[in-house]
């Protein structure tokens, strides 16, 4: 090994980092961190290690596509919406608004789960099952809580589906 390559591992570990491996493949070094775990199967220790990069004499660590866009995927945000999420909240808030008070009327103990599954709807098939993680994932403009639980909204459907006339 180089001497370079010498050079910059004691550097590192005068740092405090650990578990660093380097491997040669022609005249290319490659940095992998590498550890063991004891596989009680077997019985005995089995090696793992993980690529961080390639090693550059000028550069020092070049690292590896795969852990840039992990660390990019960290920082983003959770809170992002989507575009399209954001504008067909508002496009239906506007198309329902006439429905809004007739539900509040017709189904006072239920209107928002009835209104917030009949958004969801329009955009697209969503089953039961997935509404609430749908719905947590669409812009709520009005701030409504619906409880769209799967057993929730099925016994709200037959309950509204029972009550032809809209009376509680």
């Amino acid at each position: 090994m180089e001497s370079w390559v010498v050079d910059w591992i004691k550097e590192q570990r005068s740092l405090g980092v650990k578990c660093l491996e380097i491997k040669q493949r022609g005249t290319k070094y490659y940095v992998y961190h590498s550890t063991t775990h004891w596989d009680k199967n077997i019985k005995k220790a089995i090696k793992t290690s993980k690529y961080l990069g390639r090693l550059d004499r000028e550069r020092g660590m070049v690292e590896s596509h795969e852990n840039q866009e992990s660390q990019r995927s960290e920082a983003q945000s959770t809170d992002v919406r989507n575009v399209t999420e954001y504008g067909n909240s508002i496009l239906l808030q506007e198309s329902l608004k006439d429905l809004k008070p007739l539900l509040i009327g017709a189904f006072p103990g239920n209107w928002e789960e009835v209104y917030a599954l009949s958004k969801l709807r329009v955009t697209g098939n969503v089953p039961l099952k997935r509404a609430e993680s749908a719905w947590e994932k669409y812009y709520n403009i009005e701030s409504i809580n619906p409880n769209l639980k799967p057993k929730n909204l099925s016994k709200m459907l037959h309950e509204v589906g029972t009550n032809r006339d809209g009376l509680e």
